[in-house]
């Protein structure tokens, strides 16, 4: 099984919020998940692991912020999800232009989201492929049954599943 950065960022448990990352971005496989608040950190995250942090380390430290992304990125890390509410408010100026500039995808996770949290769902998205299946039925059956409350439900039904189907 194949586990997108667009799974993990939609689920809904967590109310995470992409505040950078194209949908092709979206599409990056995600191979776990690592807390690191150390020193370069991104060279202690995995390829294709995103690297969860609140930031210690980037207070006041613009240049810092940017050299997080770039270094993340040239590394094959998957994404950046950023703790808020700690140490920071909202995810830094200068490390979100970095992202935008490159495409790299960037997430802020809530202070009332444990990381160990995200870390569990991709680690149990890998064990079970049932439920990942399952998972990924419910959310398709609930996106087109969405549409039927539109005022164009057929338009919108169409539409929806064009985008599943990628017509």
């Amino acid at each position: 099984m194949r586990l997108t950065l667009a799974e993990v960022v939609s689920e809904e448990e967590f109310g995470l919020v992409l505040r950078s990352g194209s949908p092709a971005a979206l599409t990056r496989p995600v191979a776990g998940a690592e807390t690191v608040e150390a020193d370069r950190p991104e060279e202690l995250t995995a390829r294709d692991y995103i690297m969860l942090t609140t930031g210690v380390r980037l207070r006041g430290n613009p240049e810092l912020q940017r050299q997080l992304v770039v270094e993340s990125e040239a590394r094959g890390v998957a994404a950046l999800g950023f703790g808020v509410g700690l140490v920071f408010r909202s995810t830094p100026r200068a490390l979100l232009e970095e992202a935008w500039a490159r495409d790299f995808p960037v997430f802020e996770v809530p202070f009332e989201v444990p990381f160990r949290d995200i870390i569990a769902f991709i680690n149990r998205s890998y064990l079970s492929d049932d439920f990942s299946s399952l998972k990924r039925t419910v959310a398709l059956q609930n996106a087109l049954l969405g549409a039927m409350g539109e005022s164009g439900p057929e338009e919108a039904l169409v539409g929806r599943l064009a985008t599943i189907v990628g017509g």
